[in-house]
């Protein structure tokens, strides 16, 4: 009788290699659903992270307005946006020596200066800012026309409050913010969808969504609009 022994190991191998071959089909299928799920957690994430981004930053800047500080439109809220102010300690020689604070120094080529008193508010120009060590620490500031200055501030107490103008955009596939009229500058990540603004008594309600073009990973049910609304301090509901 002949030795088969070379057909039988070649048997084995072939046993073997379809053995692994198995094997490495399974753990190619594992690996492709992994990075399948990897790949859509990562566009939560980023979706996420776009939809909270623009919750803190809108509800940080409409916290503190009026209905006299913003406009809605369908895609964008133009504000005064605050970026600091004070007491008014004195005002002569067409300058306002504020007790200022604030995120920054008041910058004459964007910013304007709302003045509250007792009777009456008024938005003036400013040509410049300069630190002061009177009033416990404050800001003089040089109005542009002293004239212009109709409020009453004798009737103490009288505030200053700096600020710049620009507008909150949900356009292009992120929440933007403009300063004047520079460009909508992008704040969240390009990926948002269905969006808008829409305003309601004391409040600003936003829309949120993601768009299936740069979320197609997303299911169905992770693609309806995140809605919140911005409610201000200065509504009857927080007085």
């Amino acid at each position: 009788m002949r030795n088969r022994s070379g057909a039988t190991s070649l048997a084995e191998l072939v046993m073997v290699a379809a053995f692994f071959g198995l094997v490495l089909a399974g753990i190619a299928t594992f690996a492709g659903q992994q990075a399948r799920l990897a790949a859509l957690q990562q566009d939560r994430v980023r979706f996420e992270d776009a939809v909270r981004t623009g919750e803190l930053i809108l509800g940080g800047e409409l916290r503190h307005l009026t209905g006299d500080d913003l406009t809605v439109g369908d895609d964008s809220v133009r504000i005064r946006a605050f970026r600091g102010g004070g007491p008014i300690c004195s005002a002569s020689g067409g300058t306002l020596l504020v007790e200022y604070a604030g995120t920054r120094m008041p910058e004459p080529d964007k910013d304007s200066v709302l003045v509250v008193g007792l009777y009456g508010e008024q938005v003036v120009a400013f040509s410049s800012a300069i630190r002061s060590d009177l009033c416990g620490g404050s800001v003089d500031l040089a109005l542009v026309d002293p004239a212009d200055l109709s409020v009453s501030i004798g009737s103490w107490p009288a505030v200053a409050l700096v600020f710049e103008t620009g507008s909150y955009h949900l356009a292009d596939g992120a929440v933007r913010y403009r300063r004047g009229q520079g460009g909508r500058q992008p704040l969240t990540e390009v990926l948002l969808g269905d969006m808008g603004f829409h305003g309601e008594s004391g409040a600003v309600r936003a829309r949120m969504a993601p768009h299936p073009d740069s979320l197609p990973r997303l299911p169905p049910g992770s693609r309806s609009a995140r809605s919140f609304v911005f409610r201000s301090l200065n509504s009857p509901e927080h007085r």
